[in-house]
């Protein structure tokens, strides 16, 4: 539904699309990082280098099991490098845990605001949960329209 609601909407300049990653803080501190947090730190890399949704369609597109190895550090960092981005400059950067804190606060303002799974979407408010049908979406993003003022999909 995603390629859909970008033709309809946000190409359009109608609706933008806000990506938030709600990754495993909990697990991380009983047991190390996991993969959904380094994932989401290596977004964040991605993001600062207008590589966001490059990085994005490729890890989903890599995706198994989780905390599989299927998204260890080398395999993050060989993904970005696929897309033009710095190999080392992302190595350090998980290494130091430099976006940990912004992937703290997206968890955070999940938790906040309701969420419980992924993917759960926001619609100006409006929550929808789960992977629905473009016309689940369609309709509360025209009821938003209408409504006026901008339109923005979370995940």
């Amino acid at each position: 539904m995603e390629p859909r609601i970008i033709d309809a909407y946000v190409t359009s300049g109608k609706a933008r699309i806000v990506f938030h990653s709600l990754g495993n803080w909990v697990s991380r501190k009983a047991e190390g990082n996991t993969e959904s947090l380094r994932t989401a730190e290596a977004a964040c890399f991605a993001a600062d280098r207008n590589r966001f949704w490059q990085l994005h369609d490729l890890l989903f597109s890599l995706q198994g099991r989780p905390n599989s190895g299927v998204f260890s550090d080398e395999k993050i960092i060989a993904a970005a490098g696929q897309i033009g981005l710095d190999a080392g400059k992302l190595r350090t950067s998980l290494t130091r845990q430099v976006f940990a804190g912004r992937v703290q606060k997206d968890h955070d303002e999940g938790i906040a605001r309701g969420v419980t799974s992924v993917p759960t979407f926001f619609i100006n408010g409006h929550m929808i949960v789960g992977a629905q049908p473009y016309d689940a979406f369609k309709s509360v993003i025209d009821d938003a329209l209408r409504a006026g003022g901008e339109t923005k999909v979370r995940p």
